[in-house]
């Protein structure tokens, strides 16, 4: 250990040698921010599990100094407190259904999603049916190596969740750095910036010349680590209690699988009794895991219809084989992890247009989501038909869901029980019409047939998936 300690030094000296041939006016800048900064060894959060790669990915992460007016770090719109989404959000979601960036009269033109539990997502693929994976609402941030196409950043990590972290730095609507050099420097220039060179120096200096490329994947990769610690992926709410109170699996709670695959709401087992739910949350999970005969056009029996994208089995990493990023849960004898409560697919809802981003961020184009950019991954992923992805966006995990208003890509939703009876009357009630009208699932949503009573009961539900 001495040996290493005394190699990591003397690179950390050739390091230092090299970043100050390098330097610039924007790194100076830089430190004039900072010069009152604990040093490096004080901002280790002593909480966290000892990963270096994570405690420094939890520093970059937030450190506001990463943005153009050094006001604006990812933890700006994806905030612990605020359930890993923007807090500003949360708070107005009627007025501020996107978020503002470090330019502060900008905003953006979709609503920010929670950072937590997106580790889970695999590599943007096509499994023969759906494109499934990838980061962003439209997937742009694929995980796969796509050289060769016109998409930015190519090629990529390998992760999709270290891809997503590449992009927000640069976006002139977010925290409007010029470049990837300028984020590097920035870093290098940070108390910090000895510990990035310890954990990367000889990956991204060769004979003495910093490779700004590769650099930049580096310090997305750390925020990837701190984005699957345990500070963000928590497993410890009030649903994962009742989970292991029922031996594990809660994937066909309250329901009966007929021959045919329908599940039929059949309510609370006889003799039920819980110490972690009340009744009308177990309920509100039963109606989440139940198909709907009226929406089939089968019969007058309800359900949610919500578990088919928004899966309440358990999650098993090795089921997206190569594209899986997530390692197995060492807590779990076969590797499986509490449910994720979602597919990672992509779906148009039928959602309106939500005329607020207008106000805030001026006149938008109509949003095609993944539909936008299917051509660019013809022949790379997939045989699909790039007009049958128009108007789709990611299927959200609902963990920490009743903390993360507003709803939607858009943000059209300003709280949970307007998406709940989206959801259940959107074909069947007068609501603004769909921003994509062409590729709107019909299917699975639209005319659930639910009382009021029963969507009350799905939010009791959903408002149990918070983290402690």
């Amino acid at each position: 250990m001495k040996g290493v300690g005394i190699a990591v030094l003397a690179f950390c000296a050739m390091g230092s040698t090299v970043a100050g041939q390098q330097e610039s006016k924007r790194k100076l800048i830089h430190r004039s921010r900072v010069t009152n900064a604990p040093p490096v060894w004080e901002m280790m959060p002593a909480h966290l599990p000892f990963d270096p790669v994570a405690a420094l990915g939890k520093l970059i992460y937030e450190d506001d100094n990463l943005s153009i007016n050094g006001n604006q770090s990812c933890s700006s719109c994806h905030f612990r407190k605020a359930g890993f989404a923007d807090p500003e959000n949360t708070a107005a979601p009627d007025l501020f259904p996107v978020s503002r960036g470090s330019i502060t009269t900008l905003f953006g033109g979709r609503n920010a999603p929670t950072a937590a539990y997106a580790s889970f997502s695999p590599r943007l693929h096509w499994d023969g049916e759906l494109f499934i994976g990838g980061m962003f609402w439209d997937g742009r941030a694929t995980g796969q190596d796509v050289s060769g196409t016109s998409l930015p950043g190519a090629p990529t990590t390998g992760d999709p969740l270290a891809d997503q972290a590449k992009g927000p730095f640069l976006n002139p609507v977010e925290m409007a750095l010029m470049d990837k050099e300028q984020v590097i420097d920035f870093i290098l220039g940070a108390p910090y910036g000895r510990l990035f060179l310890n954990l990367y120096g000889p990956q991204i200096y060769s004979g003495g010349v910093l490779d700004y490329g590769m650099a930049y994947n580096k310090i997305a990769e750390a925020i990837a680590a701190f984005e699957r610690s345990s500070l963000v992926n928590k497993f410890n709410s009030k649903f994962d209690r009742f989970v292991r109170e029922q031996g594990g699996d809660v994937g066909t709670f309250g329901v009966t699988v007929e021959a045919d695959g329908f599940r039929r709401f059949t309510g609370l087992p006889a003799g039920f009794r819980s110490k972690v739910f009340t009744r009308d949350e177990a309920e509100g999970l039963a109606l989440f895991n139940a198909d709907s005969e009226v929406q089939l056009g089968r019969g007058q029996a309800a359900g949610g219809m919500c578990y088919l994208c928004h899966l309440t089995s358990r999650h098993y990493p090795e089921a997206y084989s190569e594209n899986n990023v997530q390692p197995p849960n060492p807590f779990s004898s076969d590797g499986s992890y509490a449910p994720v409560l979602t597919d990672f697919s992509y779906d148009n809802l039928g959602i309106p247009l939500n005329p607020q981003i207008a106000i805030l961020a001026g006149p938008q184009a109509v949003d095609l989501g993944l539909g936008a950019r299917i051509d660019e991954l013809l022949g790379v992923l997939a045989d699909a038909d790039p007009l049958a992805e128009i108007g789709k966006f990611k299927v959200p995990s609902l963990r920490n869901v009743a903390d993360t208003p507003p709803y939607g890509h858009n943000g059209f939703f300003p709280d949970l029980l307007s998406i709940v009876h989206f959801y259940n009357a959107r074909d069947v009630e007068s609501f603004p019409d769909p921003e994509v009208p062409d590729t709107v699932n019909v299917d699975e949503l639209g005319n659930l047939g639910l009382s009021h009573d029963q969507e009350m009961k799905l939010v009791k539900f959903m408002e149990t998936l918070s983290d402690r």
